[in-house]
């Protein structure tokens, strides 16, 4: 199945307003998801200290064995992931070389670094 081909407006004006829809849904997208996933890191941190404190302190959190399996941090990165991928496929639909974008690389390289090595961010 091939791909569709990118739907571009006959005249340069829509074309233009094409561009700008496309860089500004991932620049509000992008920061968006950096506040977040830099929000998800620090809520992170925080449950990781709480449970070596309690740890030390001989509670058991877990309630017996470890729990295993992905995380609900990890869940919500790997989703991101998913969306911005998706966002990408539509984008390209009405305009052409989204991955041209400043923001949307920015996006992309975001969730592409938080979804590799779950505790880092760009900053």
């Amino acid at each position: 199945m091939s791909t569709p081909e990118p739907y571009l407006p006959p005249s340069p004006i829509p074309q233009e307003w094409c561009k700008l829809a496309g860089e500004t849904i991932a620049s509000k997208y992008a920061l968006s998801t950096i506040e977040l996933m830099t929000f998800l890191k620090k809520t992170e941190d925080s449950l990781k200290r709480l449970k070596k404190v309690k740890k030390l302190s001989g509670e058991d959190l877990d309630g017996g064995g470890g729990r295993g399996g992905v995380s609900d941090e990890d869940k919500i990165r790997l989703q991101f992931y998913f969306d911005v991928q998706q966002l990408g496929r539509e984008v390209r639909k009405i305009t052409y070389n989204i991955d041209m974008y400043y923001y949307f690389f920015l996006l992309q390289t975001t969730v592409k670094k938080t979804n590799n090595n779950n505790n880092g961010y760009l900053y």
